[in-house]
């Protein structure tokens, strides 16, 4: 399979999270509840009404795609921290989320960060801890998510 990595685009943004919000309801809304589904849907809907803060840098949103199609998406706060990675549930399996992450430390580590964190779901939790990250706490629940928080040094 091809697929290319690359910086998001303003046309990418909006697609790019029509895929999170629609792989997070089909993997990982049936195990966060109501509140959980309605406050991601909330988060969501207000990151793609402000795609500024990828376009000036204060956050990085990457993307995998297929020809055109987006297959998957990842995106870091400011602070270093991943706040969103999803792929495709088609795609999963295929090494995208690690060829996402692969990039993303890359241009963290670019930007200064020797550290990454991330509150993983319990869905993804397998993912990050393979790709070594170690959790700093047990498993959280706040605000309808739950999620367990992680750290990864970046080696230099």
């Amino acid at each position: 399979m091809t697929y290319k990595i690359r910086q998001a685009t303003e046309k990418d943004i909006q697609p790019a999270f029509d895929l999170a919000l629609s792989v997070f309801m089909e993997y990982e809304a049936p195990e966060y509840g109501q509140d959980g589904a309605a406050h991601f849907r909330e988060d969501v809907e207000a990151k793609a009404s402000d795609p500024d803060m990828y376009l000036s840098e204060k956050r990085v949103m990457l993307i995998a795609s297929d020809d055109e199609k987006i297959v998957g998406m990842i995106e870091s706060r400011e602070t270093g921290y991943i706040a969103m990675l999803f792929v495709d549930g088609a795609y999963h399996r295929r090494g995208i989320a690690t060829a996402l992450m692969n990039r993303m430390v890359r241009e963290l580590k670019l930007r200064g960060f020797d550290r990454i964190g991330v509150n993983s779901s319990p869905y993804g939790l397998p993912f990050y801890l393979d790709y070594g990250f170690v959790p700093t706490d047990v498993e959280q629940h706040k605000d309808g998510f739950i999620f367990t928080p992680m750290l990864y040094k970046i080696n230099n």
